[in-house]
């Protein structure tokens, strides 16, 4: 029974860690491709390629005709290697660096919410790999992170019913949480440190908020392990106070009989 035990322990502790991991990294890439962030991210990345692509150039020498359009129309698309960019016939007769900073706007913006007909791994075959910073993407990643808070939930309970001494199970999950955000926070400093290709921009992206989601796992990490020190110390005053408690009773017990063998000698 003690070898099942133990088999079992070791089987929940692995999937426990596990769990709290890939947590860790689902939230992080949900939190990252939330538009806000994606938005700040992105941005910087599509100026950069705008740049490489001459856009300014392009839209330039296309003002006349977009003008045009703007009379009847409300936003005209400028179709450029193999990119659409939606010019807004509100921002027609401000400066070109103005238009430009709003048309890149709006290319996030329709990047991110595009409809895309398909799943996620055939999208991503599909569409370029762009498609990996739209909402779609975060949603696909979010659902992943409530099958992992699932497992997370289950693996802590069996946790606590396998390890024999309760109070050391705060050392165990908040040691666990510990580790988990050091792994996290080792992955965005590596991704972070990578070339400055557009592939590897658009792969650091997901892990823009690695810092953010590190900083809450240590601090709930240290929480569960101040816990598992305040049971220990409990404990521990427990034992000392159920001591001086039956060396209190001892005592009395002494004195009781001591009182009687006096009061037996009178008689």
């Amino acid at each position: 029974m003690g070898l099942i035990r133990g088999a079992l322990l070791v089987l929940a502790s692995v999937i426990f860690f596990f769990a709290v991991l890939s947590s860790a990294l689902f939230f992080t890439v949900s939190a990252s491709l939330e538009y806000s962030a994606v938005q700040n991210q992105t941005v910087h990345f599509v100026e950069q390629l705008s740049s490489q692509i001459n856009f300014t150039q392009e839209l330039i020498s296309n003002l006349p005709t977009i003008r045009d359009y703007c009379k009847t129309g409300q936003d005209y698309a400028l179709k450029y290697q193999n990119y659409t960019f939606r010019v807004s016939c509100n921002d027609i007769n401000k400066s070109v660096s103005t238009i430009v900073d709003n048309t890149i706007n709006n290319f996030v913006a329709d990047l991110y919410y595009e409809n895309y007909n398909c799943n996620y791994w055939d999208c991503l075959s599909t569409y370029s790999p762009t498609f990996l910073i739209s909402e779609k993407s975060r949603n696909y990643w979010q659902n992943w992170l409530y099958y992992s808070l699932t497992a997370l939930i289950i693996s802590a309970a069996a946790l606590l019913l396998l390890i024999k001494r309760k109070r050391h199970s705060p050392f165990v999950i908040g040691g666990t949480v510990l580790i988990s955000s050091a792994i996290l926070l080792g992955i965005g400093k590596l991704l972070s440190s990578i070339s400055n290709s557009a592939i590897s921009q658009l792969i650091a992206i997901f892990f823009s908020k690695s810092n953010f989601v590190f900083m809450r796992l240590l601090i709930i990490g240290a929480i569960i392990l101040l816990i598992g020190l305040a049971m220990e110390l409990f404990h521990v005053e427990f034992k000392i106070y159920t001591l001086l408690s039956k060396l209190g009773i001892k005592r009395a017990e002494n004195k009781n009989k001591a009182q009687k063998n006096s009061s037996t000698k009178k008689k």
